[in-house]
């Protein structure tokens, strides 16, 4: 005599699958970043209207302030906390992602539009420097 039987049965594990990934155009990425310049500006063309005297002393501080606003706009947006997209990469669908497809740490995200960015900032303030 044997005792009962017990079946059990679990459903089948699918694999997992990625999210299809594509690299987005130039041209859509530079939309995207030509949307984001003018974001941007909004505040530094506020800034600049508001202390018109102060900066037409020094147009330099005009720059390194422009900097200091763009930097942190790209990098955190960029970056994880920003899930991988500035505002003008979320309105045309492009995402910042690794090799790996995870979005990109707050301090990667940094030196990444760091690099990107510094040559704009001392090719504004070159002139004068060399002045």
């Amino acid at each position: 005599m044997d005792g009962p039987t017990i079946v059990s049965s679990t459903p089948a594990v699918e694999p997992f699958e990625a999210p299809t990934r594509y690299i987005a155009s130039f041209w859509r990425r530079l939309f995207a970043f030509v949307v984001d310049v003018i974001l941007i500006s909004i505040p530094g063309f506020v800034l600049g209207y508001l202390f018109y005297s102060f900066f037409s002393g020094d147009p330099d501080w005009g720059s390194l302030i422009g900097f200091a606003i763009t930097i942190p706009y790209f990098a955190v947006l960029g970056s994880s906390i920003g899930h991988g997209q500035t505002l003008a990469q979320r309105w045309t669908g492009i995402e910042t992602v690794d090799v790996n497809g995870n979005h990109l740490s707050l301090g990667r995200s940094f030196l990444r539009y760091t690099v990107l960015l510094v040559p704009v900032f001392f090719g504004s303030i070159l002139p004068s420097l060399l002045a």
